[in-house]
């Protein structure tokens, strides 16, 4: 026969255990929502690519100038210089294309972390882009010619960063940042 006693004691652990349910089902809808893929906006990919544009932008564009260059460059070495040194133009386009080399696969790196979310890359690009502003701003000024070389360089950076930093761009960091968060301190536990 079941007493009230009982009765009251298997109701009490049907409690307990329904709650200790519930919390292990809160936990585990935590860790869900904290490990699963975060969906990319649309607006982080419209971003990648106009990132991917202008680093082809900056590196074709940047090599074709140092090309066009070759004999002002090579008169300004001959009157500079006159004899100290024997510098042959062909090599320092060689080095600019190097140069121009890193550039793209840095840039190439950066648009990639960005792409995964990491937060110090969309950091550095807007530090960048600041500096490439303040650089632009700088005399000596080369004419009108100069500046409007630079309006893609600066236009598709500027879209990029609008995008990152505006919705849902912003979020989608924001949530990229505190799942690492999160499934760190998992890892820790």
């Amino acid at each position: 026969m079941i007493s009230i006693r009982n009765l009251s004691r298997f109701i009490k652990r049907l409690y307990l255990l329904s709650g200790y349910a519930r919390h292990l089902q809160r936990k585990q809808r935590i860790i869900l929502n904290a490990t699963e893929k975060l969906e990319k906006p649309h607006n982080v990919r419209y971003a990648e690519w106009a990132l991917w544009a202008w680093t082809a932008w900056a590196c074709l564009f940047g090599i074709y100038q140092s090309w066009i260059n070759i004999p002002e460059m090579e008169k300004m070495l001959n009157e500079q210089l006159q004899g100290a040194f024997t510098l042959d133009p062909q090599l320092i386009l060689e080095m600019t294309v190097a140069g121009y080399g890193l550039l793209a696969a840095i840039s190439a790196w950066i648009v990639l972390k960005i792409g995964a979310g990491k937060n110090w890359a969309r950091g550095s690009l807007l530090g960048g882009f600041a500096l490439e502003i303040a650089w632009a701003a700088v005399p000596p000024y080369h004419g009108i010619l100069e500046y409007l070389t630079d309006v893609p360089d600066i236009g598709l950076q500027g879209y990029a960063l609008y995008l990152l930093y505006a919705e849902p761009g912003r979020a989608w960091f924001r949530r990229a940042k505190a799942s690492k968060a999160y499934n760190g301190a998992a890892d820790r536990n």
